[in-house]
This record gives structure tokens, sequence and C-alpha cells, in this order.
């Protein structure tokens, strides 16, 4: 098992990477004295940004542009500070005892908890002066986020597939399937069993985080009913039948698929499966892991049940960037949001990085369409699909696991698909009606 892509996977879903802090950078001195004829001097008080999050490698991306402002403003630090699964819990303890960071990197289910609870300044036009939010970032659903951080960038849903294991089955490395049923006949294909009828190499290996909504949104389909502030779950319609009939299939009728094989990443990345459709951010598990069998994937749209994306080739997410944090010194708090102006209007380089570490397509519009994209073929493909793909908005673990308990009540329990559809609407209407679940579109 591959640690680092799955615990990175892990906290993405659950938030459950474990871990001690690690500090990318020394917290800030104490000024030295002024220069000699300067001793009569008002002097500023000098500033410490925090900066907190996860992915060590994500943030010393942070921390190099933090090292830039600083090198430019010598009344200010930038500390960056990565954490693993305990993150959440340091931050929802510190910010309201007023010891949390200056800026924290949002995750989308706790971005919006700490929206709710007041915890986030706002980045309204008084207090961010010359920043067009919306103009820069165009695609971004600024409606349902709100205006507290800007993306990183969006995640597309992506098909991969082993163009080697194409060659070798007779079909073509430069035509992969584009339709449901093309799809299938590929999997029967590049599936291979052992005497017993064991599947030793599966045509198909799903990403195990909300799988069932890229068929759905294919198919027209929605999660919920919005009716101005009421959310109905929709777990029981047509739409929804059909997506999860999709996996059935797979699993019984064609038989491509083993729910009981190694996640996403280590089946495509150890050959073990030679298809997936998922998130864009497992292209970069396997440039860096798996750099044999990198060498030998296409990447394409995910194939849908008529060929085109209508309406949608799937579902993709934001990939939230920093937020500035409430119950901060006033003066912190301003050198924060300058330092979060810097990153939104000069460090287009750090925004390019910071996407592409994640396989993102980047948010910034002066990039979508720039040189670095179009150099890269999988980032040209993110910026190609993520405009024909739709945002849930709100991707919590709790909706994740009710996606997951249905499949398991048909794959394992051999439940009738009404009475599993069932269960799924009953349990995500009570997470809807407590509360729990509030931002899903």
């Amino acid at each position: 098992m591959h640690t680092h892509a799955l615990s990175r996977r892990q906290f993405l879903r659950l938030g459950a990477i474990t871990g001690a802090s690690v500090t990318l950078a020394a917290c800030a001195g104490v000024s030295g004295p002024a220069p000699a004829g300067d001793a009569a001097a008002p002097t500023a008080a000098r500033q410490t940004i925090t900066v907190w999050g996860w992915w060590e490698e994500r943030m010393k991306i942070f921390q190099r542009a933090g090292d830039d402002y600083a090198a430019a403003n010598p009344d200010v630090d930038v500390v960056v500070e990565t954490y693993g699964g305990e993150i959440w819990t340091k931050v929802f303890a510190a910010v309201p005892a007023g010891t949390g960071p200056t800026l924290c990197k949002m995750q989308t289910t706790n971005y919006f908890k700490m929206r709710d609870e007041s915890l986030l300044i706002e980045l309204a036009e008084d207090i961010f002066p010359g920043v067009n939010l919306r103009e820069n970032y165009p695609d971004h659903a600024w409606d349902q986020y709100g205006f507290f951080c800007a993306p990183e960038g969006g995640q597309p849903a992506v098909f991969t597939y082993n163009k080697a294991m194409f060659e070798e089955v007779g079909l073509d490395p430069e035509a992969p399937p584009t339709t449901w049923p093309e799809f299938v006949a590929a999997a029967e294909a590049l599936t291979v069993r052992d005497s017993n009828g064991v599947i030793t190499r599966a045509g198909f290996q799903y990403d195990d985080w909300l799988p069932v909504l890229n068929p759905l949104y294919q198919l027209g389909g929605m999660v919920v009913t919005r009716d101005d502030a009421s959310i109905t779950a929709n777990f029981t319609s047509p739409e929804m039948e059909q997506a999860y009939q999709f996996f059935l299939d797979l699993a019984r009728t064609h038989q491509v698929w083993d729910p009981d094989f190694p996640y996403v990443s280590d089946a495509i990345g150890n050959r073990q499966a030679a298809m997936s459709i998922g998130e864009a951010w497992v292209h970069g598990v396997y440039k860096s892991d798996f750099p044999d069998t990198f060498a030998e994937l296409g990447f394409a749209p995910p194939p849908t049940p008529t060929g085109s994306a209508a309406p949608y080739y799937g579902r993709k997410n934001a990939v939230l960037g920093l937020a500035l944090i409430k119950n901060r010194p006033q003066a912190e708090s301003d050198a924060g949001l300058k330092f979060l102006e810097y990153l939104v209007t000069e460090r287009l380089d750090t925004q390019f990085d910071l996407a592409n570490i994640s396989g993102l397509a980047p948010a910034h519009v002066e990039l979508m369409g720039g040189e670095q994209v179009q150099a890269d073929p999988f980032l040209t493909l993110g910026a190609q699909v993520l405009p024909q793909e739709y945002d849930t908005i709100e991707v919590s673990g709790a909706l994740n696991q009710i996606v997951t308990d249905v499949l398991n009540l048909l794959l394992l329990e051999n439940q009738p698909l009404p009475a599993a559809l069932d269960h799924g609407q009953t349990a995500l209407q009570k997470l809807i009606d407590e509360g729990d679940i509030k931002h899903i579109y």
C-alpha cells in the first residue's frame, strides 16, 4: 500500500490522516535594534502571518510564496505549519479561543462549517479592494460558496485507461471509449481471469468517493431537489436507480469489476485494473508513485450514455484555497489580508503550482487558457472537461457513507434495488432534516 497516496485520500474523505505537525518555517525572531540615527523614529510592530494546512508538498508552495513576500516586506514574517488528521480538531478548538492561525487552507465540508459558525472573515469589496473574485475565477460557484476564499482549482472526473493493455487485446489506445456500451465492451475485453474464473485483472475499478454521482449527473439526475431553503433527498429517482444499476451490471452481468480489489490508485498503478473513472488528483499519484505504469496511461473525458456531455460528463469539485480566520489581532488580520491579496493578484505562478500538484484545472481566468495549461495534455483535458461537469458543492463524508452503504446493501447483502434506494433516501433526508447536510446541490 502506498501510504502517501492513501493517507492523502483518506484526509480528503474523512480527515483521517494522523501524525504530528510539521513546521515548515521557523517562528519569527525578535526584531533587532533600530539602525543608527533612527533610534527615535517610530517603528511599526512586526507581524507574523501564520498559515495552517495539510499535505507537506502543497504547504511548501505556500511557504515559498511566503518567503518571497517577507523578503519584500521586512516588517512581516510568514510561518507555514503543516498538520495531519488532527488539524480540524485543532482548528475548531483554537479559532474560537483566539489562538488559531491568520489563514487556513480550506477543505470543503469544514469550510462550510467554519463559514456557518462565523469563524471566517468575508472578503468583501470594502476589505479586498481592487480584487474582483468573480471575474478572476469565473467558473467558481460564488453564489453557493460565498466570498470567503478563492479556489485553488477545479477537479474534474477523468477517465483513466492503460494504453498498453488496450493494445494487448486489440483495442485502439488512441480511441478510448466514449459511450457506456463502448466502455462495457472494452472492460469485458480487458478483464483477465484465472483457470477458476477469478478476476486477476479487472476491466474496471472505481474511485470509491461518491462514484454513483458521475453516472447520475450524466443521466441528468440530481442528489437532492432544492426549493428555496427547502432540500429534499432524491435517492429514489429513476436516474439514481439507473446509476446504481450501472455498477451492479459491471459486477454481476458483465463481471468486469471486483469490489474487493485494492483502492483505485493501487489497482491501476499495480496493473490490477485497466480502466477507472474518478477524481483528477489521482493523476499525480500515478505520476509520482507508479512511474512505469504512468507511462502506459491515457486520459480522456468519462464515457457517457450517449458519448457526449448531455448534460454533464460527471461530477467536479472546487478545491479551495486559504481563508482569513477570525479572532486574531486586527493588525495581524490586516497583514494576512494583504498577503492573501498578493497571492491572488501577483502570484499566478503559485496558483499554477498549487493546481498542478493536485492535478487540477487552474481556476484563475489568466491561467485557464495560458501556456502552462496548454503545454500539459492532462491539464488541457481538465480545462476542457471541467465546464461540462457538475459541482455538488458540499461533498461530505456522511454523503459518501450513504452512497457506499447502498452499494454494500446491493452487492454484499443482495437487497433489491428499490429497498436499497429507500435506505439511501431515508438516511440522506435524516441528515438534511437534522442540519448535518445543508449545502448540497
